[in-house]
């Protein structure tokens, strides 16, 4: 391994650490009732990017949040026409993200697809 290898390396598993931090620490506010409802659309993508880009690491989700309510929550807020489904345009994570988690192809990504990364993994509280 080069030394730009080692560095491009280290640089990534310090920003997934970084990722979680945050995301404990919002839902930790969550948990206490101290953070404003749009707190929990960042803290749910942090989640998916951790469980979309890297599927061997398991987000820490502190006792008391479930997965699941973070994922209901994030598809309200961000469900702009109100269908109960995130169209493209409305899914504010990345379009790779968007066609993993789109598994019937329909464009539309419903609660069962937002939480389907959860489902496989152990540990984590849906």
């Amino acid at each position: 391994m080069d030394l730009l290898t080692g560095i491009t390396a280290v640089t990534g598993v310090l920003n997934q650490l970084r990722m979680l931090n945050e995301s404990v620490a919002a839902a930790r506010q969550i948990a206490r009732g101290t953070a404003v409802r749009s707190s929990a659309a960042p803290d749910f993508l942090s989640l998916l990017k951790t469980r979309l880009e890297n599927t061997g690491l398991h987000p820490e989700v502190p006792s008391g949040i479930r997965v699941q309510d973070l994922a209901a929550e994030y598809l309200n807020r961000m469900d702009r026409n109100g269908d109960g489904l995130l169209s493209r345009s409305e899914f504010d994570g990345r379009a790779s993200w968007f066609g993993q988690l789109d598994r019937d192809e329909d464009g539309k990504l419903s609660l069962a697809e937002l939480q389907a990364p959860f489902e496989q993994s152990k540990g984590l509280p849906l």
